[in-house]
């Protein structure tokens, strides 16, 4: 029987929190001074050297896979190790629960959280899919709710990176077949709508509170994604099932081009319906009940009857001879009496709108005076809380930094107002910022590493931020005598200025930060004589390069 190790790397381990292909435990960073999600690669015993390459090869995609992504509704991974033959990689540490534990427990979810953790999800994925990530493994155990009410996607295990060559073979097959797409069923290639498909079915299964594809074995399951058409669940609005109907499109092409687009309708299909004016019916033709008198036929010679003759009488006949009987004509009972006089009804239609009118008037008086209480109740609520926001947002000018932000952290917890919230994340965004800066001036990078994602997380709209973590990586780049390691975070400062140039698309001097990192990135790999990776690098700065640029130049020169 294997026992936990007590150190992996500078980690601490705590405890294994989690054990399939690979270990994962809860561990702690004494530099940093805080917990993280540690994963082991686990190699089984008995693995020929082929085998144990192509783990560490898909380990180390994962690490590129995840590590490349700074998002809120992604998993950050904070660095990667080795220590001897040990493979590891550490992340951030989540609370709560996954998305399997909710559902396991209370069946299903309410639409209108369903949805809002569905469009999380979607924004998570539309930011890996722009950076070149499909992670092909979306289910409810690779969604963590955590208790600030954040939805996380987590495991890039089996991740696609399309700017790399694939590691699946034509026909392999890679997920957890519940949650596959036809195409990713059939081993085909896949794109980033396989995802979407993935998506589909996690909202559908959240709000009905069942799997859309059913099946008692693997091959039932795989033959129904196929194959088998979909009806609408009973708890899913007509608007929701037609964005999820389209997601579980059999054909790619059918679904929804991007995350982004589905999370649009998603949020439009939420909004509340307006109410269809009736058409106006067609006039109606009365009926009657009985027929009406026959047309008199015309009489005399021209039509064969003796003039003085009766319509429909025989011709004379001697007497004693017997003569057919003569029916009488029907004529219809002359229309009833109405029930009330036209006064009566007039009457009765004004009694009818006078109640109306004043049933109405009650309801918006009895209404009008809920909503003033509602309004009275949540001004008061504003003010005490507006009182909290003030009094964190000044300060005392005898606060430390250190302070400020325990207060400021203390204080959002008792917050509920979203616009108090938002300032106060701003605030603490500054704060973090400019603790980073100080800690950045004192060469402690780490620390400085730590304080600058804390701003990104609470205010990650803001480009500016972003450049923080930016120039922070260079640096810390240009302090490694590590080849491999300088040029994987010159990279890691690549992406964080594409962050901010993302959030600030007109500042060019961020593309000239981008392609320089880049290059650096590409002189550490050459260096190390890894031309094949080098090149690449210098196509990714040639893309951020502005014509006539020193780093045009640069790559030329290159």
């Amino acid at each position: 029987m294997s026992t936990t190790p007590t150190t992996l790397g500078k980690y601490q381990i705590i405890r294994e929190i989690a054990r399939s292909n690979d270990i994962v435990y809860e561990a702690y960073d004494p530099l940093m001074n805080r917990r993280v999600a540690l994963k082991e690669l686990a190699i089984p015993h008995g693995s020929t050297s082929s085998q144990r390459e192509e783990r560490i090869k898909r380990f180390s995609r994962e690490v590129k896979a995840a590590g490349s992504l700074a998002h809120p509704n992604l998993m950050t991974v904070y660095e990667v190790g080795q220590e001897g033959d040990r493979h590891y990689m550490a992340m951030e540490f989540l609370d709560g629960h996954t998305l399997r534990n909710e559902l396991d427990t209370r069946g299903f979810m309410e639409p209108e959280r369903a949805v809002k953790t569905a469009r999380e999800i979607l924004d998570g994925l539309e930011f890996a899919h722009k950076n070149g990530v499909i992670h092909r493994d979306i289910k409810p155990d690779n969604i963590q709710l955590t208790e600030s009410g954040r939805v996380k996607v987590t495991d890039f295990g089996i991740a696609r990176l399309t700017f790399e060559p694939n590691l699946t073979m034509d026909g392999q097959v890679f997920g957890t077949p519940s949650y596959m797409s036809p195409e990713q069923v059939m081993g085909r290639e896949i794109d980033a709508r396989s995802d979407i498909f993935s998506v589909g079915i996690l909202l559908y299964e959240m709000i009905a509170g069942s799997k859309p594809f059913g099946g008692d074995s693997i091959v039932a399951i795989t033959h129904a994604i196929v194959n088998s058409a979909l009806g609408k669940p009973a708890q899913m609005s007509d608007a929701v099932w037609a964005v999820v109907e389209r997601a579980l499109q059999k054909q790619p092409g059918q679904r929804w081009g991007n995350a982004a687009d589905m999370s649009a309708e998603l949020e439009r299909a939420m909004r509340p319906a307006a109410i269809p004016v009736a058409p106006v019916p067609p006039p109606v033709t009365p009926t009657y009940a009985y027929n009406p008198m026959p047309p008199q036929t015309p009489v005399g010679p021209a039509y064969g009857t003796p003039y003085g003759q009766p319509v429909g009488q025989t011709p004379y006949q001697p007497y004693g001879q017997q003569q057919p009987p003569q029916y009488p004509v029907y004529y219809p009972p002359p229309p009833r009496e109405p029930l009330f006089s036209p006064e009566t009804r007039l009457f009765f239609r004004r009694l009818f709108v006078i109640s109306l009118l004043v049933g109405s008037l009650f309801a918006l008086v009895v209404v009008g005076i809920q909503e003033i209480s509602k309004a009275v109740e949540r001004e008061q609520i504003r003010k005490k809380e507006r009182s909290i926001r003030d009094r964190v947002g000044s300060g005392n000018p005898g606060t430390t930094l250190d302070e400020r932000i325990r207060i400021g952290e203390e204080s959002l917890k008792q917050l509920t107002d979203q616009a108090l919230i938002a300032d106060s994340k701003r605030d603490l965004a500054s704060r973090y910022e400019e603790r980073g800066k100080t800690w950045a001036l004192q060469g402690r990078l780490e620390l400085a590493e730590t304080d600058f994602a804390q701003a990104v997380q609470y205010d990650p709209e803001n480009g500016l931020l972003y450049t923080n973590l930016g120039r922070l990586y260079a640096d810390w780049a240009a302090r490694q005598s590590d080849q491999a390691s300088a040029s994987r975070i010159y990279q890691q400062a690549a992406t964080e200025w594409k962050n901010a140039l993302q959030r600030l698309p007109s500042r060019t001097d961020f593309q000239s930060e981008i392609a320089r990192c880049y290059i650096n990135a590409a002189q550490h790999e050459r260096t190390i004589g890894r031309s094949t990776e080098a090149r690449s690098l210098l196509e990714r700065a040639a893309q951020f390069a502005a014509p006539g640029s020193p780093e045009e130049r640069m790559i030329r020169e290159s």
